[in-house]
Formats: C-alpha cells, structure tokens, sequence
C-alpha cells in the first residue's frame, strides 16, 4: 500500500472507531505496512504518547491460541492508551 493510502484508510477508520479498541482490521501483512500504519496512527494523534498493539492474524501452524509474526499475513492494530 501507498503512504496516502495508509494515512486515509488510517484516517476513516480512526474516524468510525467510536467505542472499538480495534481501529484497523486485515490489513495485508507486510514490514512497510506495519511501519507505515503505525507511523501514521501516531501522526493522527499528534504524536502523542499511546500504545499501539499489533495483532497478527493467519493460519496457525505451530498453536492453536495465539498467531506469531512469521505465519501473519494480515494484522490488526489496536490503540490501548491515549496519555
């Protein structure tokens, strides 16, 4: 995905994510996309302390509760603290 893709799908779904933790789900994984979501999630909040948790989702190979980074290939972010 392109930055300006990423700051609008960042954007609208900051905008309708009223009472949800969850501001972004299945976003396709990669390295530049996680960055570049984080990045601007920061940025909306004006760089202000929050805590970003990424949520990995994907088939699951080696258990059957919990995804890890390297089978993702989608990933969810969560916003848990706004200070």
């Amino acid at each position: 995905m392109e930055k300006s893709e990423i700051s609008e799908l960042v954007f609208e779904a900051l905008k309708n994510s009223k009472g949800y933790r969850s501001i972004l789900k299945g976003i396709e994984f990669s390295e530049e996309n996680l960055i570049q979501v984080r990045k601007a999630v920061r940025k909306f909040f004006k760089h202000q302390k929050i805590i970003l948790r990424t949520r990995f989702r994907g088939v699951r190979n080696h258990h059957s509760y919990h995804n890890i980074k390297a089978e993702a290939n989608k990933f969810d972010v969560y916003v848990y603290q706004v200070v």
